[in-house]
């Protein structure tokens, strides 16, 4: 293992600042390198920053525990069923017009005050009751 030295840390930190992306986040490709990975872990150390053991040469699923995910499409697609939206009345419509359509039954579904309030001052409202009971 070798010895980390401070001016080795200012140096690394320096190369990196030529990494940064436009967030706060540094993207560094680097092929798999033991003596890198044991340079990197007492760095870590150095700095009190915990690393969990995780074997990397392990990064794929078994075949029994994965399944394949049809890719969204851009009509009708429900990504909680991975399925196309069979319904006939969303059959083949983009997201944004099933969309607009539910939020028109809803907004059709929601009481208006104002105009309740208008039909309350109509005569006919105080009436109400005695078309009911003739109907």
């Amino acid at each position: 293992m070798s010895k980390v030295t401070g001016k080795d840390i200012r140096t690394l930190g320096e190369k990196l600042k030529d990494f940064k992306t436009s967030g706060d986040e540094i993207i560094i490709n680097i092929e798999r390198d033991e003596e890198l990975f044991q340079d990197m872990k007492v760095l870590f150390n150095c700095l009190e920053i915990l690393l969990s053991d995780y074997d990397f040469s392990k990064n794929e699923l078994p075949a029994e525990k994965s399944f394949k995910i049809n890719p969204p499409t851009d009509i009708s697609y429900n990504c909680w069923t991975n399925m196309l939206i069979a319904d006939g009345m969303f059959r083949d419509k983009p997201g944004e017009e099933i969309s607009e359509l539910l939020w028109d039954v809803k907004s059709r579904k929601m009481k208006d005050t104002v105009i309740e309030d208008l039909r309350r001052k109509l005569p006919v409202f105080e009436k109400k009751d005695e078309i009911i009971k003739a109907v």
